[in-house]
């Protein structure tokens, strides 16, 4: 079974919209609850589902959705489904610079971004990142990290999330000088730091 199509990701999907429509309204959000600028997500073979969620929300209409995935078969698939959506090929280091007016990424897996850590996914981001807080104040990150990479690397879930986070507040305090994000900053509770 895919593990993208299932009840706690479902979940996951609907926390991300929420999370930014309660923290980032003002910003991210029309009057009318749509989303200013686009939604991009590299989107593998159930990446639908999230572009399905936010239509049906009515937080966007097809052509504010970009769908990135290195499967031609994937990209073929949505397109025939949601033509009026942009579909791209390739991992999310080939098609970088084709991310005009994003204003939300949600990267689900390293693996499709072509970056071998988190320091240098981010790192390419910050273009489209600061485009988005220049002209909307903000802009929506949501990165889903795969912990077995870590594990095979030798360590802990705690350890590899307190590395992401540290790698995430230092490269967001670059792109927002005027925020001081920590890495407690992206723990809730705080006491998964225990």
């Amino acid at each position: 079974m895919d593990s993208f199509i299932s009840k706690p990701k479902a979940r996951y999907r609907r926390d991300c919209l929420e999370y930014l429509q309660e923290n980032a309204a003002k910003s991210l959000f029309d009057s009318e609850k749509r989303l200013k600028g686009k939604w991009c997500e590299l989107v593998g073979g159930s990446g639908h589902l999230t572009l399905e969620l936010l239509l049906s929300v009515k937080v966007l209409s097809p052509s504010g959705f970009i769908g990135v995935d290195s499967n031609k078969v994937h990209i073929a698939t949505h397109q025939a489904r949601y033509p009026e959506a942009t579909w791209l090929h390739g991992n999310l280091q080939d098609v970088i610079h084709e991310l005009e007016g994003v204003s939300v990424l949600n990267v689900d897996s390293y693996s499709s971004t072509g970056y071998r850590t988190t320091r240098e996914l981010l790192k390419s981001l910050e273009d489209v990142a600061r485009a988005s807080i220049q002209r909307r104040g903000a802009f929506g990150l949501f990165l889903n990290p795969t912990l077995g990479g870590a594990k095979r690397h030798g360590l802990t879930t705690r350890q590899a999330l307190l590395n992401l986070t540290q790698d995430v507040s230092a490269i967001l305090t670059g792109w927002c000088p005027e925020s001081r994000f920590t890495p407690e900053s992206f723990w809730t509770p705080p006491s998964l730091l225990v």
